[in-house]
């Protein structure tokens, strides 16, 4: 009984494949029409070319080997071999007397194949739905040239009265690669910013005085955005990245060109940031770039990270808890971020910290003495700058860098033993001591 079963489901699908393999053969030699309910009525036989052309004007974006591909199908496991059956009569009009008279384009983008019979096939979507782009259309652009190739800037909202605005990647075929200086500023229509991986750069108050801007995205792209790019958005409340180690790089000229500034809530792929893993390929941390990032209660930063520079995490709710400093130090994992007020007047940097913030002790008053020890290598920007009662410092052996105003105004500060390491003291490094 079994083998009869699938003798049976095997002769059905061997029936079904030679069907459609009919149906195909009949379909190539039809001409599709470019809109909907528009039919081929001509007897001209079309080439698998034009067909392909049509198919491209109504938005397929495949290759002809890909729409050629379509239209062959796979060949089936063979089957058992069953008995001849009995010869059957043909109809009048061919095999029993179905074939395709015509074919258009509905609504909805799908082929739609009409049989001789009057049957309607729907043979699928032309374009499918992960090919639609929703950028913005309407937005002004200035067009510039980088090594002799033509790209584009964002340069206003143009004739744009969406509230959702999406930027394009492309514009008139060249790559969109940044947004120009004042170019979304003072408007209050907008409410999202999606902000595409091409574009590198964000100008001075690109989105400043955006007042109903309450969502912002940026691409894996970005590698600048300059001051006060979206300075009083008093209104944001998301800030949303792809690339948490390629957001570690970007260079922010104030804290107000950072949207977290004023959103407050981090989102990495599209969850809330809750707990800040730094991932292990990142060496450097920018300064703002975490600014302000309520939601950010733990934060690890591996061991090959060598320099955290000025408010990397300020603000963040890791900062402000008062439970993660020790006698009013608070390191994260081999790196000393920060100093409070509550700090020694003598302190000692535990052994086996890699990197000293910049700015980690800057205005501690209490503080007199400080030693560092010898895994330390380089002195960050403004570490003890206005620490007006340090004394003493005592370096260890492998410090290369003093960096800049890493004791600016350190005014007690009346001598320094500087170690044979040192291969460089940057500007103002000992200024007003």
């Amino acid at each position: 009984m079994k083998a009869k079963c699938m003798e049976c489901n095997m002769k059905q699908r061997k029936f079904v494949l030679a069907i459609l393999s009919f149906l195909a053969v009949i379909f190539l030699s039809l001409g599709l029409a470019a809109c909907a309910k528009v039919v081929n009525n001509s007897d001209e036989t079309w080439s698998m070319e034009r067909i392909y052309n049509l198919a491209r004007d109504n938005g397929y974006e495949g290759s002809y080997e890909d729409f050629n591909a379509l239209f062959k199908g796979e060949s089936g496991d063979k089957g058992d071999k069953g008995d001849k059956g009995d010869k059957g009569e043909n109809g009048e009009n061919g095999i029993d007397g179905v074939g395709i008279k015509s074919a258009y384009i509905d609504e909805s983008g799908h082929l739609i194949l009409v049989l001789t019979n009057d049957e309607e096939i729907d043979a699928g979507p032309i374009k499918s739905e992960t090919d639609e782009k929703p950028f913005t259309e309407g937005l002004s652009y200035q067009a510039i040239k980088t090594f002799g190739k033509k790209q584009y800037l964002v340069s206003g909202i143009g004739l744009v009265a969406e509230y959702d605005v999406v930027i394009p990647d492309t514009f008139n075929g060249c790559p969109v690669v940044g947004i120009m200086e004042n170019a979304f500023k003072g408007n209050t229509v907008i409410q999202s910013v999606t902000i595409p991986d091409s574009i590198g750069y964000i100008g001075s108050f690109a989105f400043s005085e955006c007042s109903n801007l309450t969502s912002v995205t940026v691409g894996s792209g970005i590698e600048r955005i300059e001051t006060y790019a979206f300075h009083d958005c008093n209104n944001l409340t998301e800030f949303h990245i792809s690339d948490l180690a390629g957001w570690c790089n970007v260079i922010l000229n104030s804290a107000e060109s950072n949207p977290l500034y004023y959103a407050h809530n981090l989102y990495l792929g599209g969850e809330i940031v809750h707990s800040l893993a730094i991932p292990e390929s990142v060496t450097k941390i920018r300064r703002y770039t975490f600014y302000n990032g309520d939601t950010i209660s733990n934060i690890s930063i591996p061991d090959g990270v060598t320099q955290i520079d000025e408010y990397a995490f300020e603000g963040t709710a890791y900062l402000k808890n008062e439970a993660n400093y020790n006698n009013g130090v608070l390191y994260i994992g081999k790196h000393l971020i920060k100093a409070n007020a509550t700090i020694p007047e003598n302190y000692t940097i535990t052994d086996n910290t890699l990197t000293i913030a910049a700015r980690a002790f800057s205005g501690c008053q209490t503080l007199k003495s400080i030693i560092i020890p010898e895994g330390i290598t380089r002195i960050s920007d403004s570490s003890f700058m206005g620490c007006e009662n340090l004394e003493s410092v005592t370096m260890g052996k492998n410090v290369t860098v003093i960096s800049l105003c890493a004791f600016y105004g350190c005014r007690k500060l009346s001598s320094i033993h500087i170690p044979e390491s040192i291969d460089t003291i940057e500007p103002w490094a000992f200024f007003d001591c």
